[in-house]
């Protein structure tokens, strides 16, 4: 990448709000925003959503930069790998929402619903009665207990307080539920 001539000057205008710096800046830096975010991989998500995160890590480069204390190219590459990094970071904890994808078993369809179709209905009411005799022939009883908790919307931290486990023991049994409902999906 190859240096702006007038970069100082640029930088001092867009931190003023002058829009057609930052234009000519974001343009700029644009390759290097994605060559960083090219080197990532967020999974549920794609390649746009770590550009538009290393866009704003440039955004925010520009607004906190201070010319005095180092060299902007260093800065600007730093604070858009760090801003991909956090967003993968945060990507990666999602432990306190529900499940991804989720849904409530036994909320998910009204069956007594006097207008739904009743062949619908009948093989809704099938795959929750096979889903529930897989959860009970697949799950151990703490996978089960966990799972139930953590689907009617409770945090690790109360999960854990109720059931005496360790967050940890608690994480460690919502995963090897999530495993074994995958294959339940699969099948």
């Amino acid at each position: 990448m190859k240096n702006i001539e007038n970069l100082d000057f640029l930088l001092a205008a867009a931190k003023k709000g002058d829009d057609t710096a930052k234009e000519e800046i974001y343009s700029h830096f644009k390759p290097l925003v994605y060559k960083i975010a090219n080197s990532y991989f967020l999974i549920g998500g794609n390649s746009d959503d770590l550009i538009q995160e290393g866009m704003i890590g440039l955004f925010e480069a520009i607004d906190s930069f201070d010319g005095d204390k180092g060299n902007f190219y260093a800065f600007c590459g730093m604070c858009i790998r760090r801003n991909i990094l956090s967003a993968l970071t945060k990507s990666n904890r999602e432990k306190n929402t529900p499940l991804i994808n989720a849904v409530n078993i036994d909320d998910n369809c009204d069956l007594s619903d006097p207008k739904a179709d009743p062949l619908s209905l009948l093989v809704k009411k099938d795959l929750l009665e096979k889903l529930h005799e897989y959860i009970d022939l697949k799950l151990t009883d703490s996978e089960q207990g966990v799972l139930k908790l953590y689907m009617k919307g409770y945090s690790y931290v109360e999960i854990s307080a109720m059931t005496g486990k360790t967050k940890k023991a608690v994480d460690t049994a919502l995963q090897r539920a999530r495993k074994k409902l995958a294959f339940f999906k699969e099948n």
